[in-house]
């Protein structure tokens, strides 16, 4: 191998494909767009409505890693950027945690502000019938937010597994349209038609817990202090929700790296 060659090997380093992947997101107007879609949301409903507004806002979250991970498919600059750093799966992992920081990472610190300077979500916890149970602490607050960011961390990252896997930003914001939208609303209506609305009777608890409709109620907060079960633990919810997300991550990592642009 030339010494040219070789000093461009070794050249190429975890850091920085990192860096050049950071310096893409920032000057990308898109992205930009959608972070600050996503924020305005979050602000919106903290300040209005006293609860975090991730439930509308992680739709931005995963178009934003869609965005960040397979913007360069449709133009055909993603060969160029493969033949510069060589190293697929580098490049993989690069832009999957920069979709999860641009997903996560400008909401928690305006959340956090929020928090610290006015704390919108003092009676954000609620009892079993709806009604609030008292207000939050700083640090319950805090936790709701750490809470709220990783989900939104989570949809940034489906967002940019879901592009690599599809090799296309539109196709990814479809589904996820189809997952956070209407295909939430099909799990619940089809099983009950088709059951007679005994379908929550059949399934048994354990198995509605595990659901990701319900992995993310918790992890939102619905029941911020009033779950007391094991699955309801804050360390299992955490964990069912990484299960849930792994499989559109190790496919995405496949996709990239094994198969053909």
């Amino acid at each position: 191998m030339p010494k040219a060659d070789r000093v461009h090997v070794v050249g190429v380093t975890a850091e920085r494909v990192m860096r050049g992947e950071l310096y893409r997101v920032v000057t990308t107007r898109s992205v930009w767009f959608l972070v600050g879609a996503e924020l305005l949301i979050v602000a919106l409903f903290s300040l209005l409505v006293g609860v975090p507004g991730v439930q509308t806002a992680v739709l931005l979250a995963g178009m934003l890693g869609a965005v960040i991970a397979g913007a360069e498919y449709s133009s055909g600059a993603l060969l160029m950027t493969l033949v510069a750093v060589g190293r697929r799966g580098l490049l993989f992992w690069a832009r999957v945690l920069c979709a999860v920081l641009a997903a996560a990472l400008p909401a928690f610190v305006l959340m956090v502000v929020l928090v610290l300077v006015r704390n919108p979500y003092l009676h954000f916890a609620q009892d079993g019938s709806g009604g609030a149970i008292g207000p939050l602490g700083t640090g319950e607050a805090l936790l709701l937010v750490c809470r709220g960011a990783f989900v939104l961390a989570l949809a940034g990252l489906i967002g940019a597994s879901l592009a690599v896997i599809a090799k296309s930003v539109s196709v990814a914001v479809i589904i996820l349209a189809l997952c956070f939208g209407l295909g939430q609303m099909l799990a619940i209506m089809v099983p009950a038609l088709f059951s007679g609305g005994r379908f929550a009777l059949i399934a048994p608890d354990w198995v509605n817990a595990i659901l990701p409709s319900a992995v993310l109620t918790r992890l939102l907060g619905g029941d911020f202090a009033s779950g007391t079960g094991l699955l309801d633990a804050l360390p299992l919810t955490v964990l069912l929700a990484l299960a849930w997300c792994l499989p559109f991550v190790l496919w995405g990592h496949h996709t990239f790296v094994r198969s053909s642009l």
